[in-house]
Formats: structure tokens, C-alpha cells, sequence
């Protein structure tokens, strides 16, 4: 009788373990969203915990400048070694323009703020912007990164970098979801860092023989 108990005891422990470990699985597989599919989620998504969850790892991986890094996987789930190390790497000029960084954390955090209302994503954006439009040259362009040097410095073209950040700034300076809570000094700068972007591409036309090319 007692064997009888301990076997049905423990074949309760083993279904137990097996629907926790299903439960597991599918928190697991629903955290694993990777970076390259956060924008294109379902409108309530970027009210849930991890939605939330990703818009602090950009808070994290924010630079001091206010950009980013490029070629990350920003939505993976963070250790507290990851955290203690993305603090401490605060300081470094590698933020970038190229690969789409920096305007796709911003619009990421837009779109959580515009769901949730949480200030601090909000604050992170805004510090992203002032570091896109400080970045623009007086002749209009953009270069690759922050503290530029080499051909890094150069603007950049290649990778959808220039044309990106216009759009980019282009919407915020019409005010279009998510970016209408941004006041209206950056909004103005935006709206004057468009055609002047435009008219540096203008200018950077080659000329072949007399006529202008690509």
C-alpha cells in the first residue's frame, strides 16, 4: 500500500515538474522576441511587462552621448553582470547612426511611451534626439558615429544612414505618432534639419562628364 502511495506521490511530482516546465518554455519563447522584430509588433504588446522589460535594456545600453551601439540584440534578457557592465561602459563614444541604430531604439521608445506614459522612456528618447540633431554637420550631413574619425567621420550614406535619420526627423517635425509629445524647440530644430540634410545630398551628386549621376 505504502509503495502504491509513493508511486502515485511521485508520479503527481513528475506531471507537476512537466506543466512547470511547460509554463517555463512558453515564458521563455515569449521573451525571445529579438531586437530586429520589436517594431513590428501588435499595438497592445507595448503595454506588457516585456515590452517594458526591453525599453529599460535601451536605458541600459544608452550611451552618455544619448546614442547607441550598432549589431546588438537589445531585447535579450539581461543578467545583473550584463547591467553592472553596461553601467560602467556608459561613457564610451561608440554611439552610431549606421545599421539603423540609434533612430530604431528611438522609435522604440516612442511607441512604449506613447503606450505606457512611463516618463523615464520618454526622457531616453528625447537624449537620443538631442544627440541626432547636435550630430549634424553645418553642411547638412550626418557622419557615422560620435567622436568621428577616419572615414567614420565622412557623411554617411551607405546603410540608409542619412535618408533614415531625415525620415526620422522628418516625422517628428510633423508631429506624427508616436513622436507628438516631443516639445516644440526640438520639433522646430528637426523641421530646419530636413531641408538642410536634403540639400547636402543635392550637393554631394557626382557630376560625370556634365551630368549628374548617382
Amino acid at each position: 500500500m505504502n509503495m502504491i502511495r509513493y508511486t502515485l506521490k511521485f508520479s503527481l511530482c513528475l506531471f507537476t515538474l512537466a506543466i512547470v516546465s511547460g509554463a517555463q518554455g512558453r515564458e521563455n519563447s515569449a521573451t525571445s522576441i529579438p531586437w530586429k522584430r520589436c517594431l513590428n509588433q501588435r499595438p497592445e504588446f507595448y503595454t506588457t511587462d516585456q515590452a517594458i522589460r526591453i525599453a529599460d535594456n535601451l536605458l541600459l545600453h544608452q550611451r552618455d552621448s544619448g546614442g547607441w551601439q550598432k549589431n546588438i540584440d537589445m531585447a535579450s534578457v539581461l543578467s545583473e553582470q550584463d547591467k553592472a557592465e553596461l553601467r560602467k561602459a556608459k561613457s564610451k563614444n561608440d554611439s552610431t547612426l549606421d545599421n539603423s541604430a540609434t533612430r530604431t531604439q528611438m522609435r522604440y521608445l516612442a511607441i512604449v511611451y506613447q503606450a505606457t506614459g512611463i516618463e523615464r522612456f520618454k526622457d531616453a528618447f528625447l537624449k537620443g534626439l538631442d544627440y541626432v540633431l547636435d550630430a549634424q554637420y553645418d553642411n547638412g550631413g550626418w557622419p557615422q558615429r560620435s567622436n568621428p574619425s577616419g572615414y567614420s567621420k565622412h557623411i554617411t550614406f551607405n546603410d540608409g544612414t542619412m535618408i533614415g535619420v531625415l525620415d526620422l526627423l522628418g516625422e517628428i517635425a510633423a508631429k506624427k505618432p508616436p513622436y507628438a509629445f516631443v516639445d516644440e524647440n526640438r520639433r522646430r530644430r528637426a523641421e530646419t534639419a530636413v531641408p538642410k540634410g536634403i540639400e547636402c545630398i543635392l550637393k554631394c551628386q557626382i557630376v560625370a562628364n556634365g551630368k549628374k549621376t548617382a
